[in-house]
């Protein structure tokens, strides 16, 4: 949506008072050539404040390694796990490997509310034990359908971001980092070779400038649209205030109650710096889990 937002303050800016951007992509970024350094990102963001807390710090001392551990061991041994058909009620046996445990540790914590993200470390060092109770959840995330309007996304994505990405970036993606060899964040090249929409114009890959007021937030553990993207965006809007939301990830506005009391600041008088007290309550309010649940 941020994305949109960007489109509509460049082609349609009369009219609008003020806009509010969270966890935006820019148009000149190239995610698919940058997708999996996201990821990356986000982890190493874990591990690094894992480190900084004592207890954190006691309780998982080798988490990175830990992670990175059970990643290839699932990779070589997956785990079947049962997953249920919410629509038919029918059961399957689904396969879950380490490119599974990355994405189901991105998508279902750390883009998630702080309580989740609090669990992480404990959860990496549950499955490096081969407690994989939690995580054969996953299994019934992966037979049923996603919400997304994928037909709209592919028709948007491949005429205004796949055109002016570079296909040897891309792939060099899923062989730069030793502990993800092989993933992938988007098999969106393939899709849009079959896709046939007509690319879009240079513009969708250059900067939206603007003095429309923008509210810019961004996420601590964003893996998929990191903090530097918003930085990014923010410096090209002149009028615009920037907001990093801690111990959450995507979409910050969404899981963290603050921060809806920051946006409804920002909407009455869209000129105010934003209350940047709700991200140290935020940190006082959280700290890792070191115990089960």
């Amino acid at each position: 949506s941020s994305r949109l937002m960007l489109n509509v303050i460049r082609d349609h800016p009369n009219g609008i008072r003020s806009v509010i951007l969270e966890s935006p992509l820019p148009p000149q970024v190239n995610y698919d050539e940058l997708g999996v350094d996201g990821i990356v990102y986000s982890l190493n963001k874990l591990f690094s404040n894992c480190r900084a807390e004592a207890n954190c710090k006691k309780a998982y001392p080798d988490l990175e390694k830990e992670f990175y551990s059970a990643v290839a061991e699932l990779n070589k041994r997956p785990v079947t796990a049962p997953g249920k058909d919410n629509i038919s009620g029918e059961t399957f046996n689904v396969l879950l490997n380490g490119d599974d445990l990355v994405t189901w540790i991105i998508d279902y914590f750390l883009s998630n509310e702080a309580a989740a993200i609090a669990d992480v470390p404990m959860i990496i060092h549950q499955i490096f034990g081969k407690d994989y109770t939690i995580f054969k959840r996953y299994a019934g995330d992966k037979v049923n359908p996603s919400s997304n309007s994928w037909g709209m996304r592919y028709s948007i994505w491949c005429s205004e971001e796949m055109p002016f990405e570079n296909i040897k970036k891309i792939k060099e993606q899923s062989t730069r980092y030793s502990g993800l060899q092989g993933y992938e964040v988007m098999a969106l090249p393939d899709i849009c070779s079959v896709w046939k929409v007509p690319a879009g114009e240079p513009v969708e890959n250059k900067p939206v400038a603007s003095g429309v007021p923008a509210l810019v937030l961004t996420a601590e553990y964003d893996a998929y649209t990191p903090p530097a993207w918003g930085k990014e965006t923010a410096s090209y809007l002149k009028n615009s205030f920037l907001v990093e939301v801690p111990w959450t990830g995507h979409g910050p506005g969404f899981s963290v109650s603050c921060v809806r009391d920051l946006i409804a600041g920002f909407l009455n008088d869209p000129g105010k710096a934003p209350d940047a007290s709700c991200g140290e309550k935020v940190k006082k309010a959280f700290k890792f889990t070191v115990k089960s649940p």
